[in-house]
């Protein structure tokens, strides 16, 4: 299973982890921008900031409901900050 670390556009520190669907993994990169259940039944759009195999622990992870922009995607460089 893949999993995709993201960055939602709220005042919280660091990224949060979803799972990616068998559906969206051929589209779903860093950089690229997903919508994500956040904070109960909130969706946000996020920024991919990492792809793995790494399951978390302690937790149950959500999966990701989509990818926003098929085209759009930020390169490394923009995503350091």
């Amino acid at each position: 299973m893949r999993y995709a670390d993201v960055i939602v556009p709220l005042a919280v520190e660091g990224m949060y982890t979803y799972t990616v669907p068998v559906s969206l993994e051929s589209e779903v990169r860093e950089g690229t921008l997903v919508l994500v259940s956040f904070a109960g039944n909130k969706r946000y759009t996020a920024l991919v900031g990492r792809i793995h195999d790494q399951a978390p622990v302690g937790y149950q992870v959500k999966p990701i409901e989509d990818v926003v922009e098929k085209q759009t995607q930020t390169t490394r460089k923009r995503r350091i900050f």
